[in-house]
């Protein structure tokens, strides 16, 4: 079992107070939320061109783990408002947990959630393969996308990247993950299309 945990880190306690005011004295429509992937994603063209203008809080923090997330779930970063969506990514730096386990820290997030906010459509990413060419950790990642399409959906819904469109010849191309871990503007144009259409489609937006 995955237990919250509080990083010891003033910076990241700084932005994650940051995150509680804003939730505490704005109003949001969508929450995303989570770790690398949606931290970079606030600094994305992606974002500012097609997320932005539908009312999202983008809370991400660089380096955080299921347990990190957990504790900013549980002290605020989800109360005073009420988001009809929220997109979950976390799970890019747990490096020390089985399949199972990270797919159960998955479940914990979607119970918290759950109960601080009972009306909100939940989404999970699906987790994104780290590394240049196909290894452990790309099986790893297969192995918890696997997971989550069997045991996430009861109260929530994977959203499917289309991990295809940003390999070549079999590899991470570089000009979709600068740094095969980070995704680059090109990266995010390409991946964060079903989350652009998830979202729309809870608020009813045509996305034509």
């Amino acid at each position: 079992m995955i237990s919250a945990k509080k990083r010891d880190d003033k910076c990241w306690d700084d932005l994650h107070q940051y995150y509680v005011s804003t939730a505490k004295f704005k109003e949001a429509e969508v929450l995303l939320i989570g770790g690398d992937h949606i931290a970079l994603l606030s600094q994305s063209r992606f974002y500012q061109e097609h997320l932005a203008p539908l009312h999202c809080f983008c809370f991400g923090s660089m380096g955080d783990t299921i347990a990190n997330l957990l504790w900013r779930l549980e002290d605020g970063e989800i109360d005073n408002y009420t988001p009809k969506a929220i997109v979950v990514s976390i799970g890019q730096s747990d490096t020390d947990l089985s399949p199972e386990q990270m797919v159960a820290g998955f479940q914990a997030i979607q119970r918290i959630i759950r109960a601080r906010q009972p009306n909100a459509k939940i989404f999970f990413m699906q987790l994104l393969p780290s590394g240049r060419a196909p290894d452990k950790r790309w099986e790893f990642v297969s192995k918890v996308n696997a997971i989550m399409d069997s045991d996430l959906t009861k109260d929530s819904q994977v959203i499917e990247l289309d991990l295809e469109a940003i390999e070549n010849q079999g590899s991470i191309s570089a000009p979709y993950m600068f740094d095969f871990f980070h995704l680059s503007q090109e990266g995010y144009d390409v991946l964060f299309i079903p989350v652009l259409a998830a979202i729309q489609d809870v608020l009813s937006i045509n996305g034509n």
